[in-house]
């Protein structure tokens, strides 16, 4: 019984901080992306803006938990350039985990589109993904 108090505390935590997060940010630029979809963390999310540019991405991702990215750069995520970010999230909703790593966006669409190729490390595991932004 203790044990599934302890699961369903959890996973209530972490469905607050990402509702939580989600909802920080700006709304996106009319013809900027706002959703991210793709292979890694996060699988599926939103795109959150600050002062009109990409400042983050959350959302929930193939290993069934939640993540959080953020990009460093004082214009937020910049096309046709390796953009630092850190990041953390949840696998299998419980099991926390921090990574850090580069992003290179590819415009698409006049910049209505963008598709992301990800160099990072999740602890010290590299890892390459591929998303995309619309």
């Amino acid at each position: 019984m203790r044990s599934r108090l302890v699961v369903v505390a959890c996973v209530a935590a972490v469905l607050v901080l990402a509702v939580g997060t989600a909802a920080l940010g700006e709304k996106a630029p009319s013809g900027k992306p706002s959703t991210v979809i793709g292979f890694g963390f996060p699988t599926f999310g939103t795109l959150n803006y600050e002062s009109g540019y990409i400042k983050s991405e959350t959302g929930f991702n193939i290993g069934l938990g939640y993540s959080a990215r953020y990009f460093t750069a004082d214009g937020g995520l910049q096309p046709g350039r390796f953009n630092f970010y850190w990041g953390w999230g949840t696998i299998i909703l419980l099991l926390p985990y921090v990574e850090f790593g580069w992003t290179y966006p590819f415009e698409l669409a006049n910049g209505e589109q963008l598709l992301n190729l990800t160099i990072g490390f999740l602890y010290i595991i590299p890892h390459l993904e591929l998303s995309i932004c619309f």
